[in-house]
């Protein structure tokens, strides 16, 4: 409807309906008013390895240098998202900033696009032709899942163990029960030799295990405690995080974390 020389134009709330009748009609009859009218500049980050605060912290002093162009932060399920946005004759600034930007966060943006890390992860193991097996306590299998919830995921995904009980990763894995009598089944030693062993018996590239304790209680450690490692012909290489949040909240951070570690490994920018 038009009211007092203004367009009005009124959408369905249900997702779906309403970016579809955005695509068909609003805009294209917008655009249509105008043959100079130019989109916004828009450009988004996704980034993974940071919190929230500690990304403001350094980004904050580069995006107040800018004061054209406008910043967002989004936070969901461990992956954070920078949009950056501003008016068509802002561009060399727009572009400057952008660039600033994926220098200063270079070793967290994961994709600029709308791809999630398992589908960046995957494409790259596809383009390298790698395998991957996942042997996995804590995640109960969600790193398994989220890298074949993606089509053709049979030509890396070789396969997976999910290895809960102390019984089971001295059985299947030997994980020798002296040690895990000693340091219990969460520590650096024990998610390499998940790791090796996992590579082993599915014969693939790369071997990744992670082990941690999810809460709400822990034997032998803190709650949120993870340990994960990743085997790759000569690289053994492990590390440790400790997250906050509810037990979904953990395990679902310890799959991101740890699928990104093989994308960082394709990348060669683990040592």
């Amino acid at each position: 409807m038009n009211h007092d020389k203004t367009d009005i134009f009124v959408l369905p709330g249900v997702p779906g309906e309403m970016k579809a009748m955005l695509d068909k009609a609003v805009i294209p009859a917008i655009k249509g008013q105008s043959k100079t009218l130019k989109p916004d500049l828009k450009k988004q980050f996704k980034i993974i390895g940071l919190g929230e605060a500690e990304l403001e912290d350094k980004v904050k002093n580069l995006l107040d240098s800018y004061p054209a162009v406008s910043s967002s932060f989004l936070a969901k399920a461990g992956i954070i998202k920078i949009t950056l946005q501003t008016r068509p004759g802002n561009k060399q600034e727009f572009i400057k900033l952008t660039q600033k930007l994926k220098d200063q966060l270079s070793d967290f943006i994961f994709t600029t696009g709308k791809e999630s890390i398992s589908e960046v992860t995957a494409n790259l193991l596809a383009k390298n032709s790698q395998t991957i097996a996942s042997i996995e306590s804590i995640t109960g299998g969600l790193i398994g899942k989220q890298l074949t919830d993606i089509a053709g995921s049979s030509s890396y995904y070789s396969g997976g163990l999910i290895s809960y009980s102390p019984e089971s990763k001295i059985e299947l894995l030997q994980v020798p029960r002296s040690l895990i009598a000693e340091e219990g089944t969460v520590s650096k030693r024990v998610a390499k030799i998940m790791a090796v062993k996992g590579q082993e018996l599915f014969k693939t590239d790369i071997g990744l295990a992670v082990t941690g304790y999810a809460g709400p209680t822990a034997d032998k450690g803190e709650v949120g405690r993870v340990y994960a490692h990743l085997t790759a012909g000569e690289l053994d290489h492990g590390v440790s995080w400790k997250f906050t949040g509810n037990r979904m909240n953990i395990r679902w951070l310890t799959a991101q974390y740890a699928i990104n570690l093989v994308r960082k490994y394709l990348l060669g920018e683990l040592k």
